[in-house]
């Protein structure tokens, strides 16, 4: 497949430790503080393959224009956020 005459929408970062989820939302506010977008997204991915609980698979965040991924699979404590 050809990546020809794609462009990529924004930087972003993958999260997978607790100390660069601590380390990235100590940034975002920082970020959030200087901005004048004070607007934060979330959007999440789960496993509801069956009739049980429900699975938090990804995270993705865009807060002031920054873009990270975040896997709650890695990180078990999102709270941070």
């Amino acid at each position: 497949m050809s990546d020809a005459g794609l462009t990529p929408v924004a930087d972003w970062e993958f999260i997978d430790t607790p100390e660069h989820l601590d380390r990235w939302v100590k940034e975002m506010r920082s970020w959030l503080a200087e901005s004048p977008d004070k607007r934060c997204c979330l959007d999440t991915e789960a496993d509801s393959l069956h009739h049980y609980h429900e699975k938090l698979c990804l995270l993705q965040v865009n807060c002031a224009g920054r873009y990270a991924l975040v896997d709650p699979l890695a990180v078990a404590d999102v709270s941070p956020l």
